[in-house]
């Protein structure tokens, strides 16, 4: 998958079916959260179509995930032929063929309540989009251009937009990210419920001693909500260290390692669109306690210094480091050049001269 010697890489198309769902979607990183929120909207709209609209027809939805926010976005429903991977546990997957309604999307991120949407009034649309869909030619960077069979761009604008009471109904459920409520102990979860994602303590309930209220009490109890965002676009870092929150490339909120509170948001400066996802950092705890993450720009390695006790970021912090070292070398140059001779060294010189002084004079004598 990546070598990181090289820029070498290549992205994996993922599979998934759900009903009469099958969704396929591209992406070049499988750490970030695009699949888990791909997991949460399958729930969603498998709920929809069963409520909705029983007996439907087939549906396939591909998602092209432009993370390199470098490509033409498009929304786009179509209805006939395409093809998906069936597959059952302990059994050799294949290559299923099927005719119905397609939605293929290109765009930086997977946003649950707007494919929701689309995938409503594309049920409720099936004749005028079979009756009305053209052929359009969208270019991309780096890949050959896409062909595809679409109604109007301008009418799928509108899909995205419209509202519709059953998915509002639905989106007031919870919809955990490892499918079910974690239990309580040392990990990381959170729920998708009206439009929003909700991080919650999952911390097994301990007393703790109150200064104000001068007895133990529960300062988070198990479930409780401690964060809640409108997008999430990366999890990473352990149980052990503390857990770091991005919802976008560059800003992120901290969970220390107990899990009960939240810090931030902090953004770092210099983190491009795009970026890969950050798998590397050291935790330290002395002097002081500090994270420094190591960030991949693609062509550029960056690292960023994190104090979480003083809620404290610096970007750019290979920058300060390196600056720091060439002046030190430069100090330690510019004395060598300036500083005058140490006594040892005066010393040596002399005895050294010395024992010059006199082989020539022993020469003289033997000649003599």
């Amino acid at each position: 998958m990546l070598s990181s010697r090289t820029l070498a890489h290549q992205d994996v198309i993922y599979s998934v079916n759900k009903g009469n769902i099958h969704l396929q979607y591209l992406s070049g990183w499988g750490q970030l959260e695009v699949g888990n929120k791909i997991g949460i909207f399958l729930e969603l709209s498998d709920k929809l179509i069963k409520e909705k609209f029983p007996n439907s027809e087939q549906l396939y939805i591909y998602f092209g995930h432009d993370y390199t926010k470098s490509d033409t976005s498009y929304y786009a429903i179509g209805y006939g032929q395409f093809s998906f991977w069936g597959y059952e546990k302990y059994k050799t997957s294949n290559d299923v063929k099927a005719n119905g309604l397609k939605i293929l999307i290109r765009d930086r991120d997977f946003d649950i309540k707007k494919v929701l949407l689309l995938v409503n009034s594309a049920f409720l649309n099936i004749a005028s989009i079979k009756n009305n869909q053209s052929e359009y030619i969208i270019k991309t960077r780096y890949y050959n251009a896409d062909t595809l069979n679409s109604i109007q761009f301008s009418q799928v604008a509108k899909y995205l937009s419209s509202s519709d009471i059953t998915v509002e109904k639905l989106l007031k459920e919870k919809y955990y990210r490892n499918i079910k409520k974690t239990k309580e102990e040392s990990d990381i979860d959170y729920y998708f419920q009206n439009n929003k994602f909700h991080f919650y303590n999952t911390r097994k309930p301990e007393e703790e001693w109150s200064q104000t209220k001068g007895k133990y009490v529960v300062p988070k109890t198990f479930g409780e909500d401690i964060l809640t965002i409108d997008n999430i676009f990366e999890i990473f870092g352990s149980i052990n260290d503390g857990l770091f929150v991005f919802i976008n490339d560059s800003t992120f909120y901290f969970i220390p390692q107990l899990k009960d509170s939240v810090r931030g948001p902090f953004k770092i400066d210099s983190i491009i669109a795009g970026r890969r996802p950050i798998t590397k950092y050291y935790h330290e705890y002395k002097p002081i306690e500090k994270f420094i993450l190591f960030i991949d720009n693609y062509r550029t390695h960056e690292k960023a210094l994190f104090v979480p006790d003083s809620n404290f970021l610096v970007s750019n912090y290979d920058q300060i480091e390196n600056n720091f070292i060439n002046s030190l070398f430069k100090k330690i140059d510019n004395k060598k050049i300036n500083s005058k001779p140490s006594k040892t060294v005066i010393i040596l010189l002399a005895l050294l001269g010395f024992c010059f002084v006199t082989i020539i004079w022993l020469i003289r004598r033997q000649r003599k």
